[in-house]
């Protein structure tokens, strides 16, 4: 799989909507039935909700496997901290870990393994190219850059497309945020919306030029 311009992944991104719901059925049925055989927790699960991975023959059946809510992970944590028996891996093969804010309770963690990580680099990598991230962007990144999962990963998968990525985070100041955009030549910027329209605002009085005239040809904003 090479990116050609257009296509970040010709044979998936134009594969027959048909195809890629069967794709992708087989791949979860394959799934289902590892979680239940590596992990106390999730067999623990279907078995009290009476299902067994073989029970999984159509995507209706889906509805038969019950939800994995916030609390349960975070019970899962504490039950075999730090991780939790939910997790599929031996804990020597997790090789980074993210977590979630913990604005409404315990922070969970997620394990990632390298293969998980370069899962994440083709599959984010895709999302970023099929936005029109190109190699020669220079992309600033203003989001927060630690444990958050729209951080990190987010710079290794634009450096899996062959995009500059400039790890500025949200802390470096408005001030010297659009210095560094200005002068580093930022081509893309990645950041809240609000964040967004407050730059904007201000970039004539910090710097005495345009927003328009910064060169940005594109801006990802997301929450």
């Amino acid at each position: 799989m090479t990116p050609d311009g257009t296509y970040y992944d010709k044979e998936l991104e134009t594969m027959p909507w048909p195809q890629v719901q069967a794709r992708a059925f087989a791949k979860m049925q394959l799934q289902i039935e590892r979680v239940y055989e590596v992990s106390p927790h999730y067999r623990r699960k279907f078995d009290d909700a009476g299902v067994r991975p073989s029970d999984i023959r159509h995507p209706d059946d889906l509805a038969r496997i019950p939800f994995f809510e916030k609390d349960e992970e975070r019970q899962s944590q504490r039950l075999k901290p730090p991780l939790g028996d939910h997790v599929c891996v031996d804990v020597k093969d997790v090789v980074r870990v993210h977590s979630s804010s913990g604005t409404t309770g315990l922070p969970t963690f997620f394990a990632l393994t390298a293969n998980d990580l370069q899962t994440w680099d083709r599959i984010i990598g895709r999302s970023y190219y099929t936005a029109g991230m190109r190699p020669g962007d220079v992309y600033a990144l203003l989001g927060n850059l630690a444990m958050f999962v729209g951080g990190i990963p987010a710079l290794t998968a634009l450096n899996h497309i062959g995009v500059c990525a400039l790890p500025i985070g949200a802390t470096a100041g408005t001030e010297r945020t659009l210095e560094l955009v200005r002068e580093l030549r930022t081509t893309v910027m990645g950041l809240t919306p609000s964040f967004a329209v407050y730059l904007g605002e201000l970039v004539e009085q910090l710097l005495g030029i345009k927003a328009r005239d910064l060169g940005l040809r594109r801006i990802n904003v997301g929450c």
